[in-house]
This record gives C-alpha cells, sequence and structure tokens, in this order.
C-alpha cells in the first residue's frame, strides 16, 4: 500500500491540473536537469569561427593554384594587326590642319607600343647615315607632329640607325613604312660624297635609287642572318634596345636584334676565276666570316666592302660541287 502511495506522488499532474506554483517548479526542475546533462558549448561552435578556420586553409589553396597558374602561362602581350587599307600609309596631314586627333600624328594619345628597332643601310662597304627627325615635322602652328615611325637626333646610347617606333595602334610597321615616311619627310637622301637620291624607298627592284638585279645585288640580313622578308620585314618585334614598351615585348621577342641592307656592285671579272673548295659564310654586322669546308685554315674575315670575293668563292663553290656530281 505504501509503495502505491510512493508511485502516485512521484507521477507528474497534466498541465491544466497544475498549479501555477507546481508549473513554475516543474520549469525550474527541467532547467536544471538541462544544466546537468549538457556538455560546455566549444568556441568552434560560433558559425563565424567555423567559417573563419575552414575559409583561412581554402584561401590559401587558392592563392597557391593562382600563382602557379600565372607562373606557368605566358602574361597576354599585344596582338599586331596590319594597317587597315583605308588608312593609308601614315604620312604627315595636310599643313592647314588645326585638328589633328583624326591624324596619323595626334597629340596626347597613351601609347600601345614603343619600341627601337636598329637599321642599317650598306652601299658598297660604306653606311648610310640616316638624317635627324624622319617623320617628325614643326611646320605646324604649336604643333610638332611626330608620325607613329621616325628619328631623333643622335645621342649616347642611341646610335645613327636607331628608329623608333611610338603607335598609339596596334599596327605592324614594316620597312616599306619607314621608306615611305622618309621620302614624306625629306626630299632627298644623302648617300655617300659620290650619290644622293631623290628616290628614297625600298622594293624588290630599288633601293635608294639604286638597282637591284644580278649584278647590283641586295641582302637583308635580320640578327647577322638572311631574311627573305624584304619590305615587309615587321620591325615591331625587333627592338634593339632592352625595356621596350609593353614589358612583355622584351620576354617573348627579345632585344638586340639588328636590321643590315647590304647593296653591292658585283664585279664581273672577279667572276672569272678557278674552281675553288665549297666555303661556308655567315653574315655578321660589319662583314662576312668564310672558311673552307674541312679546312683546317684560320677563317678569313670579309669586309662588306669585299662583297666581290666572297660572291665570287661562293659562286664557285657551286660550280666545284655541280662538276663533283658528274
Amino acid at each position: 500500500m505504501a509503495k502505491r502511495r510512493f508511485r502516485a506522488e512521484d507521477e507528474e499532474k497534466r498541465p491544466e491540473d497544475q498549479t501555477p506554483e507546481e508549473r513554475r517548479a516543474l520549469r525550474k526542475k527541467l532547467r536544471e536537469r538541462e544544466a546537468r546533462g549538457k556538455k560546455p558549448r566549444s568556441s568552434f561552435s560560433s558559425p563565424w569561427r567555423r567559417a573563419a578556420v575552414l575559409g583561412i586553409p581554402a584561401a590559401i589553396v587558392v592563392a597557391v593554384v593562382v600563382l602557379f597558374l600565372t607562373q606557368s602561362i605566358p602574361a597576354p602581350c599585344l596582338v599586331f594587326q596590319p594597317i587597315p587599307s583605308q588608312s593609308g600609309t601614315p604620312a604627315f596631314p595636310a599643313s592647314n590642319t588645326t585638328d589633328f586627333s583624326q591624324t596619323w600624328c595626334p597629340s596626347g594619345v597613351n601609347l600601345v607600343i614603343h619600341v627601337h628597332p636598329y637599321i642599317q643601310i650598306s652601299i658598297n662597304g660604306q653606311l648610310v647615315t640616316f638624317p635627324p627627325s624622319i617623320g617628325r615635322s614643326t611646320n605646324f602652328t604649336n604643333y610638332e607632329c611626330d608620325l607613329p615611325v621616325h628619328t631623333h637626333p643622335d645621342s649616347p646610347g642611341y646610335p645613327n640607325g636607331i628608329v623608333h617606333v611610338e603607335s598609339a595602334w596596334p599596327y605592324e610597321y614594316n620597312l616599306s613604312t619607314f621608306f615611305a615616311i622618309w621620302q614624306d619627310t625629306y626630299v632627298s637622301a644623302y648617300i655617300n660624297s659620290s650619290y644622293s637620291t631623290r628616290t628614297i624607298q625600298y622594293t624588290s627592284n630599288d633601293l635608294l635609287g639604286l638597282p637591284v638585279d644580278a649584278t647590283h645585288p641586295l641582302t637583308l640580313f635580320v640578327d647577322n642572318q638572311p631574311s627573305n622578308a624584304g619590305p615587309s620585314l615587321v620591325l615591331n618585334t625587333l627592338d634593339y634596345l632592352p625595356s621596350p614598351y609593353p614589358s612583355c615585348m622584351e620576354s617573348r621577342y627579345g632585344t638586340g636584334h639588328t636590321i643590315l641592307l647590304s647593296w653591292h656592285v658585283a664585279s664581273p671579272p672577279a667572276i672569272a676565276g678557278g674552281l675553288t673548295a665549297p666555303v661556308l659564310s655567315t653574315a655578321a654586322a660589319d662583314g662576312y666570316v668564310a672558311t673552307a669546308y674541312g679546312s683546317p685554315g684560320a677563317k678569313i674575315t670579309y669586309q662588306v666592302g669585299q662583297l666581290d670575293t666572297l660572291a665570287h668563292e661562293t659562286q664557285m663553290s657551286l660550280l666545284w660541287l655541280a662538276l663533283r656530281v658528274f
């Protein structure tokens, strides 16, 4: 009987049968029970703290991946395009021009390319001196027109032959562009003490008014190697001086490039010689170096003005090889 009485007293009343005091006591009892069985809250349980702890390693991983990609993939550089046909050849605007914004020499524009090709022209071994200010004019009131391809007066670090390509457009400027601008700037060109010309051009048949044919050969050398690009040789990627703009030009195309146009008169009597052994020759900035195949002898250096001898040896070498076949 006592046991039944204990169970009845231990049973909780239904909420509707409890007094306000009993309900308050029950709530207190539940809170104490929850407090006894609940673990202390960890600092990691905070949503913001969890995000920070998980986000930091993820950010480090992303940074490492981005760094790897930027180091392994080359930075984008300029994509050059031909001068639009509707734009014509870069030239000075009309003398009565007052609005230069639509001309080849707008003022105050941002350059997208600034490089310095090094061009040399050799006529029978004698280098042609470029006049200062090719592509530059002060004939306009309060305005100096600089075409995209021009020269400056000689200065330390800038030898004669340095050409400035400073353009607001990523166009392909080539050798024919340079000669066209030279022609647009000067009436005549001084070649040497015995020759000057009013024909300032470079084509497959002409160099500064001099004929190009079998007895007057013309060779284009790029970095001391013969090139068949001719007047279409693009100057943009052939920078001679360091630190071109944009800087990616140097890492992609390098610097120290040289361009040489060599014209000379071939002497017919020099060709009527005996047979010689084959000759291996290479071009240098100031001449040629040749040596006989398999010869233990020292190399023979030919200056640019002695090309007749080199031409003779080269032709005789080819003839020697042809006779060996038969």
